[in-house]
């Protein structure tokens, strides 16, 4: 049976340790912070010994002890001491199991030594009623999942030579209200504080290098976050759904923005973007609320629907790229006249679809090849100015102007152009058609 015992010495005594991935709801609450009665567990961990109610795994030879879970539930405020006494001998508290204190419902407050050095797995699980956790200041990797959903956790300790957090280390800790991380750090991983719902500030260090994929996913109430300045990237879905997220600083250095990696912060007005990013990954910055935005010509690379929802949207600026990608706009109501920069020559399915007060459209003359449903729904498009002689391809599968109204718009071309684009399709179904100025 898998288990997560990180010191060598107790892998033995390891296997005879019960893992936990849920929770029962078998540990009625008691409603005193004091008193509580003691409550079997549904699932005993094997121990050594029950000292002033912390169980124990004894390793003879090396004269340390595991805190483990043992045969009851623990409740109230633990502290763990850093040596305890068996039978005249001496141990010194090293390491807490896997899964020790999971599901323990009226724990309180844990204080853990300086002693230990290692922490299993699941710890904390769903340790629903506890408020405080004091660590140790050698502990450098706080375990996966180790106070995963400690709903009335709000006070917590940080080693001083904290190196990594874990994934979902810290998911849906709702009453944390704000996480100032210490120097030193140097990884948080996977959906670490998804869904700290209370989380308003968070604090990162200068030390910090890598952040995974869904860190603060679904943090409501962040509105501030102050990124290192050597931070390698920002991952996928690092800040989606960060509703009320209205400051946040990109450092320069930063190669790549993941996608979905602000999606639904309905809140961000503003966003810099750092001269040395070269990649923005798919819906990277679906339904932010800029109404303005610059991406750097040292991007070379943009996913699909990079601004879609962007309703407030009224004026980008974009590098030279090759082709505008899949439904980058799509949805941008706040769009009024878009100019397509020289160089580009595709426009994909969906990129302007939906934006429904776009008025005026100009393409250059690079422009060889126009997708399926590009500006489907513009439904307000009065202009369209196609500086090319020749006619582009336009993809079989459907009128790239479908429910536009351009039997109200007009298309402006060369003037040795007109007659090719009145015999064409969907160039002759504008109102009309002039030569350029």
């Amino acid at each position: 049976m898998k288990r997560y015992i990180p010191v060598l010495m107790f892998a033995m005594v390891a296997m005879t340790m019960v893992v936990v991935s849920s929770c029962s709801k078998s540990d009625e609450e008691s409603e005193t912070d004091e008193v509580f009665p003691e409550v079997k567990r549904e699932d005993p961990q094997s121990y050594d010994v029950k000292i002033d109610g912390v169980f124990y795994v004894l390793v003879s030879k090396a004269q340390v002890a595991l805190v483990s879970g043992g045969d009851t539930y623990y409740a109230g405020h633990i502290n763990i001491p850093s040596t305890i006494k068996h039978e005249g001998v001496q141990y010194t508290v090293t390491a807490i199991a896997h899964g020790a204190f999971s599901c323990c419902r009226n724990l309180l407050s844990v204080t853990i030594p300086n002693s230990v050095k290692d922490i299993g797995e699941d710890t904390f699980h769903e340790c629903t009623r506890l408020r405080k956790l004091i660590l140790p200041e050698e502990l450098d990797i706080l375990p996966s999942a180790m106070c995963f959903a400690c709903s009335e956790l709000s006070e917590v300790k940080w080693p001083s030579r904290l190196r990594k957090i874990g994934n979902v280390a810290f998911w849906e800790c709702v009453s944390l209200v704000s996480v100032s991380l210490p120097e030193g750090l140097e990884e948080i991983e996977s959906n670490a504080f998804s869904y700290c719902n209370s989380l308003t500030l968070v604090e990162l260090p200068q030390s910090l290098r890598i952040l995974r994929s869904s860190v603060f996913n679904g943090c409501q109430n962040l509105t501030a976050v102050r990124l290192p300045d050597h931070l390698v990237d920002i991952p996928s879905t690092c800040f989606i759904n960060c509703t009320k997220l209205s400051e946040i600083s990109l450092p320069e250095g930063i190669d790549a923005i993941g996608n979905d990696a602000f999606a639904g912060c309905e809140s961000l007005t503003r966003l810099t973007i750092p001269n040395t990013v070269k990649h923005i990954d798919h819906n990277a910055f679906h339904g932010c609320a800029f109404t303005s935005i610059v991406i750097p010509e040292s991007v070379t690379q943009l996913g699909t629907a990079v601004l879609s929802g962007c309703s407030q949207l009224k004026s980008v600026t974009m590098p030279k790229l090759r082709e505008i990608a899949e439904a980058t706009f799509k949805d941008c109501t706040g769009l009024e006249e878009f100019v397509v920069e020289d160089g580009v020559s595709t426009i994909r399915p969906y990129a302007f679809e939906g934006c429904t007060n776009l008025r005026s459209v100009s393409l250059p003359s690079s422009l060889s090849y126009i997708d399926y449903d590009a500006f489907k729904d513009c439904k307000s498009l009065e202009a369209v100015y196609y500086n090319r002689k020749a006619l582009p391809k336009i993809s079989p599968w459907s009128d790239i102007f479908r429910g536009s109204y351009i039997g109200y718009a007009t298309l402006h071309v060369p003037a040795s152009a007109i007659e090719k684009f009145r015999q064409t399709k969907p160039w002759s179904e504008f109102g009309s058609i002039v030569a350029l100025p």
